[in-house]
């Protein structure tokens, strides 16, 4: 009777891990919310989102093992360029957006970056970097 009891109860648990399965893969659940903007992405969005980003990054040539610099500030963007350019294999230094260009210059030159990925905001930093460089591979 009581391994009856225990089959029932997970029984029980599948179903629900099933229907969490289901909701999540419909679209149903948000993944992420801005809460600064109330931007949001569910997780079918950023998912298409993150293969898109991707892809782009395989037509533009960058390719398993190149090295893309992302320094941007918490955003619900962020996610989406560091799991897209890891889905397709290119690996992601992150650099804190506070850094000086000495700094970025320093992580670009230790981490081998082919690119730089960035806001205009924190583009200064990146174009006095990359000139204290004399350049990166790509940018």
């Amino acid at each position: 009777m009581e391994l009856e009891k225990q089959l029932i109860l997970s029984l029980k648990t599948l179903k629900c891990l099933n229907f969490e399965l289901e909701r999540i893969t419909n679209n149903l659940s948000t993944l992420q919310e801005d809460g600064i903007t109330g931007e949001s992405y569910t997780y079918g969005q950023a998912g298409q989102l993150h293969k898109s980003f991707g892809s782009a990054l395989k037509r533009q040539g960058y390719k398993k093992n190149d090295t893309m610099a992302i320094l941007l500030t918490n955003s619900i963007n962020y996610m989406v360029c560091l799991t897209g350019a890891t889905g397709v294999g290119v690996i992601a230094t992150t650099i804190n957006p506070g850094y000086t260009a000495s700094e970025v210059a320093r992580q670009f030159k230790m981490s081998h970056a082919k690119c730089a990925l960035t806001s205009s905001t924190h583009l200064p930093v990146v174009k006095e970097a990359i000139s204290k460089l004399g350049k990166i591979d790509k940018c």
